[in-house]
């Protein structure tokens, strides 16, 4: 833990003095993005012969949700410098369909959710015209998506079983097998009961794994 806050503060601290030797935000933004793109296109490269074998990332030893998190950082900026005219519109919309199909090769939900969340902040946050335009092409880009993982075969395999069960979840039925969706939801029950618990001192940072003990797949949290 000390390892980690200790890094973090260094590559904090190193981001902000490279901001202020620069003195422009959005070329400091190009740079993280060209760095983000990169990353996952070299992920693509080492996966190609296993890509469409199971969630991208895991043939070349990297979180599957977090490759999909750094293409939805990638995503925002592409589509944020888009929006600012900084990047050419070929350029912009050819990363941003790039990362899409890497958050879907990685089977990640969170990074679908973010992505959804990103595109309705960046569009809309101090921006009001076309806003029904950009609604109907927003359904429009969710209906494609949604077809293309629940009918194309190995995208169905890789991340439609797995929208398909977070959707049983949050039915009134609630039942699923899915082992990483019991265990999130452990997490959020038993992190609500501990929360009404102690509500103003809480037990110490990272230190909910000490207290829970093991979750419903005999795991212990982390």
């Amino acid at each position: 833990m000390v390892v980690s806050l200790g890094l973090n503060f260094i590559m904090i601290f190193s981001i902000v003095q490279y901001i202020y030797m620069v003195n422009d935000v959005t070329r400091v933004l190009r740079v993280a993005e060209l760095g983000m793109f990169s990353t996952a296109f070299v992920v693509v490269l080492l996966s190609v012969n296993t890509i469409t074998q199971g969630r991208l990332g895991g043939g070349t030893e990297i979180n599957s949700n977090m490759l999909a998190i750094l293409c939805v950082y990638g995503f925002t900026l592409t589509m944020y410098l888009r929006k600012l005219d900084r990047i050419s519109a070929y350029s912009g919309w050819f990363r941003m369909v790039f990362y899409i199909l890497v958050i879907l090769l990685t089977g990640s939900r969170k990074g679908l959710i973010m992505v959804a969340l990103a595109t309705v902040v960046v569009q809309f946050a101090g921006d009001r015209k076309h806003i029904l335009e950009k609604l109907i092409i927003g359904a429009g880009v969710v209906a494609v998506v949604y077809a293309l993982i629940m009918n194309v075969e190995f995208l169905y395999n890789i991340v439609g079983v797995r929208v398909e069960n977070l959707l049983t979840m949050l039915s009134e039925d609630g039942n699923t097998t899915e082992e990483s969706l019991e265990e999130r939801q452990y997490l959020v029950e038993t992190g609500l009961r501990y929360i009404k618990q102690k509500p103003w001192t809480g037990y110490g940072y990272d230190c909910f794994k000490l207290v829970s003990g093991k979750g419903p797949n005999g795991k212990v949290p982390i």
